[in-house]
């Protein structure tokens, strides 16, 4: 008989994947390429159903969660990231924690072009299981939440009629909701026209087209009066921002706008992937 092997648990790996799993929203359908089964919907996440979303026995996930020195595929670790609805940084994080020697093996901008890779699939697998025009455009902005961490709105938003739009606010990180209370403001201030003008500027029928603050300029004087008033009412001070365009083959037309305090600068990776998920969206949305 073989004498067990003594170990130490790796804290950091045990609280990381507990913290991870516990988060998810019960009421959530897919993990990952796994689709939940209805009795288990709106329970907490287990450790067995996770095992079963990656791949593997639940014993085998036990011992991963409870950090136990053993080493998974890197093919797994981005599955169980999926399943998680990890960020990039986690799904690295994961990666990192439980393949240590790999956290120097790449340069930063491989690392980047592999997490923006991961982040725009795992889109497509939460758009995928999105039953609703709605429930498709709102996934999309709260997928992209978990890119741009540090912003200070993320809003959805499409068009029911001429003039009349319909947004929900994914993330609003002023005080008391102003953002919610400031495009109030501004959808009462202007007319429908404008207020078209307002979600569309400039116009265009490119799915994933992004825009930035610049956009502001191509408002018309009265717009930017009205506009401008909503938020100096509401004490925004958000004034960078990018809007990628979204459209469907019913017509439906609608935006998603990332917005931060003034003088965020937006690399060419925040670009391309805030149009690769504006562009699915559109594909999910046809």
């Amino acid at each position: 008989m073989m004498s067990a092997v003594p170990w130490e648990p790796r804290d950091e790996m045990r609280s990381f994947l507990k913290d991870l799993r516990r988060r998810i929203d019960p009421a959530i359908v897919m993990l990952g390429e796994y689709e939940r089964l209805t009795s288990r919907r709106g329970k907490a996440v287990s450790q067995e159903e996770l095992a079963e979303a990656v791949g593997v026995s639940r014993g085998w996930y036990g011992l991963l969660e409870s950090g136990a020195p053993i080493r998974p595929s890197v093919a797994m670790l981005n599955r169980l990231a999926s399943a998680l609805n990890a960020t990039p940084q986690e799904r690295k994080t994961l990666i990192e924690l439980a393949i240590p020697a790999l956290q120097s093996s790449f340069p930063d901008p491989a690392k980047e072009s592999f997490e923006s890779i991961s982040f725009v699939r795992a889109a497509l697998h939460r758009l995928r299981a999105a039953s609703s025009e709605d429930e498709t455009v709102v996934a999309a902005a709260q997928h992209l939440a978990t890119w741009f961490t540090d912003a200070a709105l993320i809003v959805p938003a499409k068009r029911i009629d001429a003039g009349c739009w319909k947004w929900w606010i994914a993330v609003d990180r002023g005080p008391g909701a102003k953002w919610s209370q400031c495009l109030a403001a501004i959808n009462n201030l202007a007319t429908p026209q404008q207020f078209d003008e307002f979600w569309t500027c400039p116009k265009s029928g490119s799915p994933g087209e992004i825009v930035d603050h610049s956009a502001l300029t191509g408002f018309t004087p009265e717009l930017r009066r009205v506009t401008f008033k909503a938020y100096k009412q509401h004490n925004i001070d958000v004034t960078s921002f990018l809007r990628a365009r979204i459209t469907a083959r019913s017509g439906m037309i609608g935006c998603i706008q990332v917005s931060h305090r003034t003088g965020r600068s937006y690399s060419d990776l925040d670009r391309a992937v805030l149009a690769a998920v504006a562009d699915l969206t559109s594909l999910a949305l046809s």
